[in-house]
């Protein structure tokens, strides 16, 4: 079993963070949210950068990375609004099963919604309005089991539009 499959069966069945994560997920997606944007290029943005190898040059949650809070040495919640981020939505994010809070607004992200976002089980507020997400919105982020708060308008989106 693979220690993503272990973290998404720990978290699922306590409700809560799991004891261990594996750092090389934690890297991956915040090196993926690197490479589908234009993040590492804004000036007061320096700190998010990646090395070769695909991980992060330095611990987010240990050098209090702008727009990451964290809990445990877990990256909780990614504060990103208005940032003049342009790419893709980072889909790779569905793999930090630790997520509280995505705030993503007021960009210029396209892409689609991944399908995936249901592994966020901890997931409570997602916020992606004011970009260019395309396509249908994935049904998975109806069954978000303690999803309080979702702002998607002002996107390109089809389907459901849930709101909570």
């Amino acid at each position: 079993m693979s220690c993503y499959h272990d973290c998404i069966s720990s978290v699922a069945a306590s409700g809560s963070l799991p004891s261990a994560v594996c750092p090389t997920f934690q890297d991956n997606a915040i090196c993926s949210v690197i490479a589908a944007t234009n993040i590492a290029s804004i000036s007061y943005m320096s700190q998010w950068s990646c090395t070769s190898d695909g991980t992060t040059s330095t611990d987010p949650c240990d050098d209090n990375w702008d727009g990451v809070v964290c809990s445990g040495g877990y990256i909780s919640s990614l504060f990103l609004n208005s940032m003049e981020m342009t790419g893709t939505f980072p889909s790779m994010l569905t793999v930090l099963s630790t997520l509280r809070h995505i705030s993503l607004a007021s960009n210029s992200l396209d892409g689609t919604l991944p399908t995936e976002i249901g592994a966020l089980v901890l997931l409570t507020y997602l916020s992606v309005d004011g970009n260019g997400i395309t396509g249908t919105v994935p049904e998975q982020i109806a069954q978000l089991p303690v999803l309080k708060k979702l702002l998607i308008h002002a996107n390109k989106l089809t389907g459901n539009k849930y709101s909570c």
